[in-house]
C-alpha cells in the first residue's frame, strides 16, 4: 500500500513511504513441522514499513 511522499525531516530530501502486509504458512516451507500448532500458529503475518529516500 502507497503511504504517501513527504520530505524526510531528517536529511530534507523527498521520499515514499510503502507499507506492506502479508500471511505465509510456516508448513508451504516444512519450517517448524515438529511443533503442534496448539503451540505455534501455521500462519505467520508479516508487516514492513517501507520509506524510499531519494538519493
Amino acid at each position: 500500500m502507497y503511504r504517501g511522499h513527504q520530505k524526510n525531516p531528517a536529511n530534507n530530501k523527498e521520499a515514499e513511504a510503502f507499507q506492506i502486509t502479508g500471511t505465509l504458512k510456516r508448513s508451504d516451507f516444512n519450517i517448524g513441522n515438529d511443533f503442534p500448532e496448539s503451540l505455534i500458529n501455521d500462519e505467520v503475518k508479516i508487516e514492513a514499513n517501507i520509506e524510499f529516500i531519494q538519493q
